[in-house]
């Protein structure tokens, strides 16, 4: 839009950290029910021409807030100096999301909840994805009135948990935010030797039943692990299940 940090017909000057932009009282209030609340109020912000949001905003986020607000692309302009970007760009969404959520920019959220699920499902195995998740998880999180993206990195995490597991930095990370839940979930998915043990059901036959665990597959309940024919069905009809410890992990891999 023409309009963004354009004084023609501006008639509020946002300030943050130090920047400031040229805004438009009404295309805020469309956007932010925080602005819509502000600017429609009767204290002294709604007829002043300055609104200072503070120093303790992420600078990069707020201004891709505001480009969205005028219908832009919120587009990130950051000349990554580390190497691995993976963290600046989970950070930066995380940034969005939170300014989203404190100025209720409803529009928003679920554009960065959809941009940061595809960010989490390619860089999941970086280093610094457990630091990156940590910002906004557990207890030490600042709150969120919109918890739709701590939803959804909760249930990404939930499915990559056998592979993230092995990591220690995502282990430290669960434990250092909930220290009894972390020691307890770790402790639950590695054996003695650091396999993961689940149960799981076998079919009766001998050759089922005297397979080597290592080579079984992870069929579903309430399929054999082995051959993975349901009992209810063909030969298996009347034959039955056991239950059986499978090594998780060597099965996971086949």
């Amino acid at each position: 839009s023409s309009l963004f940090d354009n004084k023609f017909l501006s008639d509020v000057t946002i300030k943050f950290g130090g920047q400031q932009l040229s805004c438009h009282k009404v295309v805020l209030a469309r956007k932010s029910e925080y602005f819509y609340r502000a600017f429609s109020s009767q204290f002294s912000v709604a007829w002043s021409n300055e609104v200072d949001l503070g120093d303790d905003e992420d600078l990069e986020a707020i201004r891709a807030m505001f480009r969205h607000m005028y219908d832009l692309p919120y587009v990130q302009i950051r000349l990554f100096t580390d190497t691995d970007s993976t963290n600046e760009d989970l950070l930066f969404h995380i940034g969005i999301f939170t300014a989203a959520d404190k100025y209720d920019v409803a529009t928003l959220r679920p554009l960065v909840v959809k941009k940061f699920k595809a960010l989490m499902e390619t860089n999941w195995e970086s280093e610094s994805f457990a630091t990156s998740i940590q910002k906004f998880t557990g207890p030490s999180a600042g709150h969120l009135a919109d918890n739709t993206l701590q939803t959804a990195a909760a249930a990404f995490c939930a499915e990559k948990l056998p592979q993230l597991i092995k990591s220690d930095a995502f282990v430290k990370m669960i434990q250092e935010e909930e220290p009894f839940t972390g020691r307890l979930l770790t402790g639950f998915l590695e054996g003695g030797n650091g396999d993961y043990i689940i149960q799981l059901k076998t079919c009766k036959k001998s050759d089922c039943r005297n397979t080597d665990p290592s080579t079984a597959k992870d069929f579903s309940c309430p399929h054999c692990v082995v051959c993975g024919i349901s009992g209810s069905t063909g030969v298996h009809t009347g034959i039955g299940y056991e239950y059986g410890l499978v090594d998780y992990k060597k099965a996971r891999l086949l």
